[in-house]
């Protein structure tokens, strides 16, 4: 029905794990293999997703309580080679995009129940909303929460769960860059802390993670502004600060 190219994607996944696009049939059963082992499950199954064009991403945090469903303000994101690298709050789009993004978070979550944080991803184009995928925890895209809202998204699941009052309280523009790794070493040492720490508004979480192989997250500056263009141009100061090396 789709025709080629597409993309194949394990049923479960991180950081994009498992996907590749196939561009023929000759592909196909790379492709399988690939979701089979890369991902966080195999089975009989692959998910087949066709291309589409779309202005940008988001993700909305989507809060299930004791209290009804509350939606954070829009988080968006960019991605490379299929893993986040940085994210901001808010992300401006029409109210009619983001009303039909909430209806259908809504219907998604009801459908799987329970209590907790949801990280319900979105492409959107122009006023039209596509469901891309979710994650039943919170979202890594949404460490940004740590600085731009009241109640983080961490703080937003156990309060969720524990069966207390939720309210992000959306507080000032922020955003996130992900600090990688370049190389295989184990005991990554970090250095230009202090050079990232002097970026206005700046904070640092570096996640004590033992292996520091190429492009493997480690750690998130982020950083709050007056508008979200200089609290991304802050966060990304902070994470290219941040030198890493193998330990000695």
């Amino acid at each position: 029905a789709l025709g080629f190219p597409w993309w194949s994607r394990p049923v479960m996944s991180s950081r994009g794990k498992g996907q590749s696009v196939v561009r023929g049939a000759a592909e196909l059963a790379l492709a399988w293999q690939e979701a089979q082992t890369a991902g966080r499950v195999g089975g009989q199954r692959i998910i087949v997703e066709g291309f589409v064009d779309f202005d940008f991403e988001i993700t909305l945090l989507t809060v299930r309580s004791a209290f009804g469903t509350t939606f954070c303000a829009p988080v968006g994101h960019r991605q490379e080679a299929g893993d986040y690298v940085e994210s901001w709050q808010p992300q401006p789009m029409s109210d009619t995009a983001l009303r039909e993004a909430e209806k259908m978070a809504q219907r998604v979550t009801d459908n799987l129940g329970g209590r907790g944080l949801y990280g319900v991803e979105f492409f959107v184009r122009g006023t039209e909303v596509i469901f891309s995928e979710l994650s039943p925890r919170p979202h890594d895209t949404g460490l940004v929460t740590l600085a731009s809202q009241r109640q983080s998204e961490f703080d937003l699941h156990l309060r969720a769960i524990l069966g207390l009052p939720v309210e992000p309280g959306f507080r000032r523009p922020a955003a996130s860059a992900v600090v990688r790794g370049k190389r295989l070493g184990w005991g990554p040492v970090y250095s230009g802390l202090e050079v990232a720490l002097a970026v206005p508004e700046s904070d640092l979480r570096l996640f004590g993670k033992p292996t520091a192989s190429k492009l493997r997250r480690l750690g998130v500056g982020i950083a709050c502004a007056d508008n979200v263009e200089e609290a991304r141009e802050r966060a990304r100061r902070i994470a290219a600060a941040v030198g890493i090396s193998p330990a000695p």
